[in-house]
C-alpha cells in the first residue's frame, strides 16, 4: 500500500512539474511574440503603416527605445527579438534596412543609458513615446532629443525613417540641424539608398552637394 501511494504520489509530481514547465515556456513563448509584435509595429515602413509625421515617427522611436530596454531587463535576446520583429515586417535581418534600424536602435539605448534615462521618470517618459530629460552628464537638465543622420532638407524621403534618427541632448539636436554634408551623412545616405529609403535622385543630389563641398574648401 505505502509502495503504490509512493509511486502515485510521484507520478503526480512529475505530471505538475511539467505542468509548471509547460506553462512557463508557453508564458515566454507568448510574451517574446507579443513584445517581437509591439517592435514590429513601431519600426515598420511599409506603405500603409509608416508614421504620418514627424511627432508619430518620433513617438515611435521613443517607444522602441524602451521597448528593447524592458525586454533586455526581462532576459529576451535582443537580436532575436529584431529578427522576429523583421520577420512580421518582411524584412530581411541582414539587410540594409533591418541592419539600420537595429543599429540605430542599439546605439539609441546605449546613449540613453549614458545619460541617465533609463531609470525613474525617464523610463516611463519613454515608454509614453516622450523626450526623456537626462540626469546624468554635462547635459543634466536638458531634453533628448532627435536628430537625423541625414537631414530631411537633403533626404526627405529618410525624415519619418527611424534607422534614421539619432539621440542626443537638445542642445547637439538644434546644432546638428545646420550641419553640413559630412562623410557620415554622405556614408549614412548610401545605406539609406541602398534600404530603398530614399530614391536615386535624392541620394545623387547628396553625392554632389558632398564633393562640391569639397572643391570648394580647396579655394
Amino acid at each position: 500500500m505505502i509502495a503504490d501511494n509512493f509511486w502515485k504520489i510521484i507520478f503526480i509530481l512529475i505530471v505538475l512539474t511539467g505542468l509548471v514547465f509547460w506553462f512557463k515556456n508557453h508564458r515566454e513563448k507568448s510574451n517574446f511574440k507579443g513584445t517581437a509584435s509591439q517592435l514590429a509595429d513601431l519600426v515598420t515602413f511599409d506603405e500603409e503603416s509608416r508614421p504620418r509625421n514627424a511627432a508619430e515617427a518620433q513617438e515611435r522611436f521613443y517607444s522602441a527605445i524602451a521597448l528593447i530596454h524592458d525586454s533586455a531587463e526581462s532576459g529576451i535576446d535582443t537580436e532575436e527579438l529584431f529578427a522576429a520583429a523583421f520577420e512580421y515586417n518582411d524584412i530581411s535581418n541582414d539587410g540594409a534596412e533591418g541592419s539600420m534600424v537595429r543599429n540605430g536602435l542599439m546605439e539609441a539605448r546605449g546613449t540613453a543609458e549614458k545619460l541617465g534615462v533609463l531609470a525613474d521618470d525617464g523610463i516611463w517618459t519613454l515608454r509614453d513615446g516622450k523626450a526623456p530629460t537626462i540626469t546624468a552628464g554635462p547635459f543634466k537638465g536638458e531634453a533628448a532629443e532627435i536628430t537625423l543622420h541625414v537631414p530631411a532638407s537633403i533626404a526627405p524621403d529618410a525624415e519619418l525613417f527611424i534607422g534614421n534618427f539619432v539621440l542626443v541632448p537638445a542642445s547637439v539636436a538644434a546644432v546638428a540641424r545646420d550641419l553640413e554634408v559630412t562623410e557620415d551623412v554622405l556614408h549614412s545616405s548610401s545605406k539609406l539608398f541602398n534600404a530603398e529609403i530614399i530614391s536615386r535622385e535624392q541620394n545623387k543630389a547628396i553625392k554632389d552637394a558632398y564633393y562640391l563641398q569639397k572643391e570648394r574648401m580647396k579655394y
